[in-house]
């Protein structure tokens, strides 16, 4: 049996069409950052940090923030 294919998380991340600041987003989301403290690391406003998590939401598919980064750690977005 081939275990990469059953192994999601060893695959390579392919593009998303997620701007390089969703990538940052969903990376500090991935450390359980609020977002507020998402905007105080990339020197954003508050909404502007909410824009990017609803927008990589919106792109991922995802129905919230864990699930979010459980999406972006299985197709290879999200290093931790």
């Amino acid at each position: 049996m081939n275990l990469m294919r059953l192994w999601p998380f060893k695959r390579k991340a392919v593009n998303h069409n997620l701007t390089r600041q969703q990538y940052r987003v969903l990376q500090l989301m991935a450390q359980g950052q609020s977002n507020k403290e998402i905007a105080m690391n990339l020197n954003i406003s508050h909404q502007t940090a909410k824009n990017h998590v609803c927008a990589l939401m919106r792109r991922l598919d995802a129905h919230n923030r864990t699930d979010a980064v459980l999406k972006g750690i299985r197709r290879g977005i999200v290093n931790l």
